[in-house]
Order: structure tokens, then sequence, then C-alpha cells
């Protein structure tokens, strides 16, 4: 996580109850006055739409490949999970989609890279 949410330095957004989450990645009840790992307005606003894209004509699946996204060092060094706090953590913070998504913008309008096709495709039409 970025150097301000592993010093709790997370504005507003710091308790569980104040991020809206209820439930640990394991499915337990959070206490919604503890701290929130992670917290912050970032975290909070975590977007997890999953996608798949299908070929129209054949309907066969794109494999659409979603790890190595995130950067190399971010999975080194940033997004780790502190084994002694476990139960205390709403999502893996190890899941490449999250740490693309903890990636500050300096505009309000911004992509994120979600996935990536590794293969050629045919030409037609495509839906997800």
């Amino acid at each position: 996580m970025d150097k301000n949410q592993l010093k709790l330095e997370c504005s507003s957004y710091t308790t569980n109850k104040q991020m809206q989450k209820k439930y640990n990645i394991n499915g337990q009840i959070l206490n919604e006055n503890d701290i929130a790992y992670p917290c912050g307005l970032l975290a909070q606003q975590y977007f997890n739409d999953t996608f798949q894209l299908f070929n129209q004509d054949t309907g066969k699946q794109i494999d659409i490949k979603t790890d190595d996204i995130a950067y190399k060092y971010d999975k080194e060094n940033n997004y780790k999970i502190n084994l002694e706090l476990y139960d205390k953590y709403w999502i893996d913070v190890t899941d490449e989609h999250f740490m693309v998504w903890m990636q500050t913008n300096h505009d309000k309008n911004f992509q994120k890279l979600w996935g990536k096709i590794e293969t050629d495709l045919d030409k037609g039409k495509y839906n997800e």
C-alpha cells in the first residue's frame, strides 16, 4: 500500500464504518470501529468490475491476461499483507487490479489497465 496508507494517513476514510466495509477477505464480519486495511478515499472507491470479451461470430471467448498488469516495484515492495492483521483486511491488497487502481491520477479523466489481450483478434465484432 502507498506510504500514506501504511502510516494510516487516510483522511476521513479511516475506519471500516467510514469505508463502508462490513466483511474481511474471508467473509467474516469486521468491527466497524477498527481501522480499515486498506483505508483512504482511493481504496474506498475501488472499481471492481470484471470483463469478458467474446467474438460475436464464433462465440469464442477471448483470453484477457490479468496478471502482470501492476508495476513490479509495487508488487515486490508496496502491496504486502501484514499477516498479523490478516483478518482485518477487507480486500486482498496483493490483487494486481487493486494495485493498478491505487495509482494516483493527475486528471479527472483517466484510464486504468485492466488486462491485456496478447493474441491477434480476427476481423469482426466483439461484445462483452
